[in-house]
């Protein structure tokens, strides 16, 4: 299957109108988590057809962005608007092979690799930060109320997560400053997007109950948004370690 001609493209706006709608929910999700500097090495692994780095360097105004895909179709639509974008067949390898970063983002991939290569890219972008650097990703929820039809909607899903498995991974690969949350973006923008938000809330409500009523104080806690954002730290390496 070509994932971008055959999926991506066929369920996407990628007009210039249609990417800048996603501005919105990206500044919302992941602004606080971007460094001060302007100039600061970014890059979005599994970067797709450019539209978070288009984000960054259109709405943001960063300057050092980088990013890599395997699908050739997503590479050649992001080159196309003017992104510094390769493409590789081992994004792992690629990855292993650059200057290390300050912050890397690997949104929407994880849950298309297999378990060993979970690992691997996580690993390899441990490596490829910088002392402090930042790591940001975001997975779909187990336990979303339309986790199953998520999992299924996109053939090439292979798997969910909970905030456990995910902070397991994590430490796993010698991550520290882990926080793992929801991404729900709570703003209205017209309409119709208040009577969703309404109904948003009265579904959450229920689900909550039903997740203290299963799991006991756990329930409070347990993040019930269609996605998961975890932000983590490579720690600083000091001179007794």
């Amino acid at each position: 299957m070509d994932y971008y001609r055959d999926y991506f493209s066929r369920l996407n706006d990628l007009s210039p109108a249609g990417r800048r709608k996603t501005w919105f929910d990206l500044e919302r999700q992941y602004r606080h988590y971007l460094p001060t500097r302007q100039d600061s090495r970014i890059l979005d692994f599994g970067c797709g057809a450019g539209r978070m780095l288009e984000w960054l360097r259109d709405a943001c105004g960063y300057t050092c962005l980088g990013g890599v895909d395997v699908s050739p179709g997503q590479v050649a639509f992001a080159r196309s608007i003017g992104l510094d974008v390769a493409e590789s067949p081992d994004p792992v390898a690629w990855l292993r092979a650059q200057p290390p970063y300050d912050i890397i983002f690997i949104i929407d991939v994880l849950e298309h690799l297999p378990e060993e290569t979970v690992a691997a890219t996580l690993q390899a972008a441990h490596v490829s930060l910088k002392q402090n650097g930042s790591l940001v990703i975001r997975v779909p929820n187990a336990s979303a109320a339309f986790a199953t039809r998520y999992r299924y909607h996109d053939p090439t899903h292979m798997r969910l997560y909970t905030e456990l498995s995910l902070r397991t991974h994590l430490i796993a690969t010698g991550y520290d400053e882990i926080r793992v949350l929801g991404d729900d973006v709570w703003a209205v923008r017209s309409v119709s997007g208040a009577v969703r938000l309404a109904m948003r809330s009265i579904s959450r409500l229920s689900q909550r109950f039903a997740a203290i009523g299963e799991f006991g104080p756990e329930g409070f806690h347990i993040p019930l948004s269609l996605n998961l954002i975890a932000a983590a730290r490579r720690p600083a390496i000091t001179p007794n370690s």
